[in-house]
């Protein structure tokens, strides 16, 4: 990665075929991007990008096909739906993905927002402050959990205030 005062990203919903995917990928690691990053959509539906709902492909999967083709730039989420995962499963997926990529992974997770998603998933929506409490339990055991180096770390949620507050709480070590 380059040392610049602030990075150049790419985020892609990956709906395309993997040929193609990767294709976009290595144009951005020659174009000199520092980080490539997937959204985490189930039910997303935008017809004028010819993105119909469950054509996403999850997340690690689209970023195995970039790791495949790239070897500099760095490869993340944007972000992960902290509500439909569970804690042992994403640390199993990150300790491997890690290792695979030599340690490339940079972790955007969020608090989620598109009720279709859930309701799909079979999750509780719930009230923000809600999901944005399986935020924090997400990230605080898998950190328990990672052996190896934790990923960068990026948390979200679209507008709501509270996940700022709890900031100050989360350790930003994985000790």
């Amino acid at each position: 990665m380059t040392n610049r005062p602030f990075r150049f990203g790419l985020n892609l919903i990956p709906s395309v075929p993997n040929a193609i995917l990767r294709e976009y990928c290595k144009a951005a690691e020659d174009l000199g991007f520092d980080v490539i990053t997937v959204s985490d959509y189930i039910t997303l539906e935008l017809l004028p990008a010819g993105i119909r709902r469950w054509t996403t492909q999850p997340p690690f999967f689209a970023l195995l096909a970039a790791a495949e083709v790239t070897s500099s730039v760095r490869l993340g989420t944007y972000s992960l739906n902290a509500s439909l995962y569970r804690p042992a499963l994403l640390a199993r997926d990150i300790i491997a993905f890690q290792n695979y990529t030599g340690d490339r992974l940079e972790m955007g997770i969020g608090a989620g927002y598109i009720k279709d998603d859930f309701t799909t998933a079979e999750v509780d929506f719930g009230r923000a402050s809600d999901r944005i409490d399986r935020l924090e339990r997400m990230v605080l055991e898998t950190r328990r959990m990672v052996t190896g180096t934790y990923p960068t770390l990026l948390m979200g949620s679209s507008t709501h205030e509270e996940l700022l507050r709890r900031r100050r709480r989360t350790p930003t070590s994985s000790a």
